[in-house]
């Protein structure tokens, strides 16, 4: 009987701790050290997934390819009742290309918000502006 009791115990304890907390995993992880690597103008989108692999989302800006890598893993702590997570890990990466599918410009570790969208729209008619200038 001491037996089933001690076995029985160290079960609630271990479902005890389990509930304590959630883990919530958001995203695809990918290897963001080969950022570095990435030139704009020369790195090709084939290249980039090669790199990184397929993106967690495919999209568009300005009719112009954007690949978006994004992994994010919090804790929310159980029965807490409120929203408040800790967050664990955090990494993006987002890619434009340019119409040859080559990369124009990224940004890395920045929070993927409507702002952040607006700006890399401002940013990609910067510089088609620029390039326009050119000629």
């Amino acid at each position: 009987m001491k037996q089933v009791f001690t076995v029985f115990s160290f079960l609630l304890f271990l479902m005890i701790i389990s509930s304590c907390s959630t883990t919530y995993i958001a995203g695809k992880n990918f290897d963001d050290t080969k950022v570095s690597t990435l030139v704009p103008g020369k790195t090709s989108a084939s290249q980039v997934l090669q790199m990184f692999g397929e993106p967690f989302q495919k999209g568009l800006v300005n009719q112009f390819p954007v690949f978006i890598y994004t992994y994010e893993e919090n804790e929310f702590p159980a029965d807490s009742g409120i929203e408040v997570y800790i967050n664990k890990k955090y990494k993006s990466l987002t890619i434009v290309f340019d119409e040859n599918e080559v990369v124009s410009y990224f940004t890395h570790n920045v929070p993927l918000t409507l702002g952040t969208i607006d700006m890399m729209i401002l940013k990609e008619e910067s510089i088609r502006q620029h390039n326009d200038d050119d000629f």
